[in-house]
């Protein structure tokens, strides 16, 4: 029986190695990108709203800690869903931070793949790196590669 992977990315069309990801995994995958919780299905179609307007209120609540990507965060879930994700491989640590909650409310294995500067940098420690430690507990696998 052949399993579904689906691939979460910041901007998986435009990374090699995400695509590489893509194409030689022994599975069926599909990549969703466009933000650290991503904003397009495989289609190019919007899980909530592609409009930037939508996006800055959706991050504006969430400082304000109201769940701003509630709807964004349902039409995953049910993306998730309708292709019969088998595991969730998250590219970059602040996607796997994004996907995490997702996946073990929907008991899909999350697997997360740090690029190195996702480790490191500060503005994106400051904003995920509290919430990498959840990742012992709820992650299924890390792996990490050297940023050059």
């Amino acid at each position: 029986m052949s399993k579904t992977i689906v691939i979460a990315a910041t901007d998986g069309s435009n990374s090699s190695f995400i695509r590489a990801h893509s194409r030689l995994l022994p599975a069926k995958t599909y990549l969703i990108e466009g933000a650290a919780l991503p904003l397009f299905d495989h289609n190019g179609k919007p899980f909530f709203s592609g409009l930037r307007w939508v996006q800055q209120i959706e991050s504006g609540l969430k400082r304000f800690g109201i769940n701003g990507f509630f709807f964004r965060e349902r039409a995953i879930k049910k993306y998730l869903k309708a292709v019969n994700a088998d595991a969730v491989l998250a590219e970059y640590g602040h996607t796997g931070v994004r996907m995490m909650d997702i996946c073990a409310e929907l008991g899909i294995p999350l697997f997360v793949y740090f690029l190195g500067y996702d480790g490191y940098i500060d503005w994106v420690l400051k904003k995920y790196g509290h919430r990498y430690q959840e990742f012992n507990d709820k992650a299924k696998a890390l792996s990490a590669s050297r940023a050059i």
